[in-house]
């Protein structure tokens, strides 16, 4: 235990991972700003831990199974399991260097009483993660005395079920007739009062209190058997050596590690497959009605969260295991391809409005599943060949599972390149000819061209590349607003599209083409009145999206300066968004531009590869494109 007590209060050195002033925590209507929570998980669920001790969002056991604790979408009805102190006090949290285990550090107002909980989900090598979910969390003094609060208030089922509640020898035990979760925590006396528990925990300097949280059992152990300390130094060893076996020589590695680190931590563990964030239905703005769940296996953005494990030189088995995922997309029956899917590639089932929960600070309402599935989006096929493309090109070959599916996808998008689709976000209006979705699909047979040499073709390549041809020319004439000086959002559209920046990235446009530098110039005076670029321009009210910042913009904004040559101004908004991370360098799906409140579904994985992507292309000068 020496060993571990000594390494986990290191004081690293890195901004990435930064030491904050100790802060009373911010509570509004009850809720806790998006930005104040930490994350820990095991690569099959996670959860969030606020800075005032509560996890107030988790799904157990999987990312996409119903809620246990969802305090974060209601404060009320929700449900968490808080340990936090009983009196005034501030706080801060910060991560165990190259972790995923989190510490969040209670210091009492006059200064006389500090403690810090440890928390984090095992992670054992020699074990599969689902086997068994524990969270751990052991609680350390540091100095003088504290009390501290633990409240065990599990609500099932998106707080549809609220589950009975009994103590037993070693821990309160709930249950329904379809879930058991215990708490082993012998030490404490827990007082039960119709569906939670409740103890009084204190700790002097030098003290080392664990408690474990078990899903799936209905009796808990003497809190011994759960080996809490000898956990906790396996799962750091875990993840640092996770981190050494990433082949990063660039620059900012802190931060690529942190964001490397994050998007490991939402990689199913079973099938290699990405979900998008932790949480379903956090919304983009007050009054945002169309709040949506991205704990799917959403293919939309695949190239991107590729060349992020490519650039943070992710082991290589594992990137297979991701670029293997992607044909589970593939209907053959159908013939076509699905934006998202299941967990373990099952359809998802359709979206579902919760009207008992609030959502986060009134801005409902809350939604589970996705209509995506069921609704044509063009660009996926692209982005999934892209990613094999880029595969290829790195390692030299490709699996024989995904050769055979690189001919049908190409061909459906040559049959079906010219119709509407419903672009690149959860577009709840009619399909459109958006412009985002036209140049994906010429990505996508850029790639299955570079790809030809590598399979068995039943057709001629010539028939990609009339297609390619005829989607330049339209996007070309169709997709540009003289009026403007842009590229539009779709077809005959007014309005500007940020998405555009991607175009030169991929290699649709050189980046010194007219219209391309027009485009961008009109992006950044037009959406970048912040350093985070809104996605759209005024008129796109239907999703409250006007109003948010989307990091990931940002980003990609950073890049394509690099490719135009402009590296100091690239330098400049990485820095500046650098600084626009929480405590723990995590971002959200969008970051208000005004006042820098994070917006959106928690954490985003999308915006963590953006980031990867530019530290990666600043620090080698170049970025991945294909012969």
């Amino acid at each position: 235990m020496d060993k571990f007590v000594a390494g986990h209060k290191e004081q690293a050195p890195m901004t990435g991972e930064r030491i904050t002033t100790l802060e009373p925590v911010s509570v509004v209507a009850g809720y806790k700003p998006i930005s104040d929570y930490g994350v820990i998980g095991n690569s099959f669920t996670g959860a969030l831990v606020a800075r005032d001790g509560s996890i107030d969002w988790c799904c157990l056991p999987r990312f996409d199974s119903p809620s246990t604790f969802a305090a974060i979408l209601d404060t009320k009805k929700g449900g968490c399991f808080a340990i936090r102190p009983s009196s005034a006090y501030k706080s801060a949290q910060r991560y165990i260097f190259n972790t995923n285990i989190l510490v969040t550090t209670f210091r009492t107002e006059d200064g006389s009483g500090e403690a810090e909980i440890i928390d984090f989900f095992p992670m054992l090598a020699d074990k599969p993660q689902g086997e068994r979910t524990e969270i751990h969390r052991v609680v350390c003094g540091v100095r003088g005395q504290m009390e501290l609060d633990v409240i065990l208030q599990p609500r099932f089922d998106y707080a549809r079920i609220a589950p009975k509640i009994e103590e037993r020898v070693n821990g309160p035990v709930a249950y329904s007739p379809t879930q058991q979760l215990a708490l082993s925590a012998p030490a404490l006396d827990f007082t039960v009062r119709d569906d939670t528990a409740t103890a009084r925990l204190s700790v002097r300097g030098g003290d080392l209190r664990p408690v474990v949280l078990i899903f799936g059992e209905a009796e808990p152990q003497g809190i011994t058997d759960y080996h809490s300390l000898e956990k906790l130094n396996q799962t750091q060893h875990y993840w640092r050596d996770w981190v050494s076996r990433c082949q990063y020589n660039g620059g900012w590695r802190d931060h690529v590690m942190r964001s490397a680190l994050l998007m490991k931590l939402m990689q199913y563990s079973e099938n290699g497959t990405m979900i998008r964030a932790l949480t379903t239905s956090l919304p983009l703005g007050k009054g945002n009605s169309e709040n949506h769940d991205y704990r799917l296996a959403w293919i939309r953005d695949a190239a991107l969260v590729l060349e992020a494990m490519m650039n943070a030189g992710w082991p290589m088995d594992e990137v297979e295991h991701f670029v293997l995922s992607l044909k589970s997309g593939w209907d053959q029956h159908a013939g076509s391809l699905s934006v998202v899917r299941g967990l373990n590639s099952e359809l998802i089932p359709q979206e579902r409005e919760l009207s008992n929960l609030e959502g986060y600070r009134r801005t409902g309402p809350i939604h589970i599943g996705s209509e995506a599935a069921r609704k044509l989006y063009l660009a996926p096929y692209g982005e999934v060949l892209r990613c094999w493309a880029v595969y290829r090109q790195r390692t030299g070959s490709i699996p024989p599972d995904v050769q055979q599916l690189v001919e049908p996808l190409a061909d459906f998008i040559v049959r079906h390149w010219q119709q509407p689709d419903h672009g690149r976000t959860n577009d709840t209006d009619e399909p459109r000819q958006y412009i985002y979705s036209k140049v994906m699909c010429a990505v996508g047979l850029d790639a299955a061209m570079a790809l030809a040499d590598s399979i068995e073709l039943r057709g001629d390549i010539q028939r990609w590349k009339d297609a390619r041809e005829s989607i330049f020319k339209v996007v070309m004439e169709k997709g540009w607003s003289d009026r403007l000086r842009s590229f539009t959002r779709y077809f005959g559209g007014d309005e500007l599209d940020a998405s555009a920046l991607v175009f030169p990235l991929y290699g649709f446009i050189p980046f010194e083409h007219p219209k391309m530098i027009s485009t961008v110039e009109q992006i950044v005076q037009n959406l970048g009145k912040s350093v985070v670029l809104r996605r759209f321009g005024r008129k796109s009210v239907a999703r409250g999206e006007n109003g948010s910042g989307f990091p990931s913009c940002s980003f990609w904004l950073g890049q394509y300066y690099i490719g135009a040559g402009q590296a100091h101004e690239a330098e400049q908004i990485f820095a500046r968004m650098i600084d626009l991370g929480n405590h723990v360098s995590l971002y959200s799906e969008a970051i208000d531009p005004k006042t820098h409140q994070f917006l959106g579904n928690f954490p985003d994985a999308l915006v963590h590869a953006s980031l990867i992507n530019l530290a990666s292309g600043l620090s080698d000068g170049r970025l991945i494109s294909l012969p």
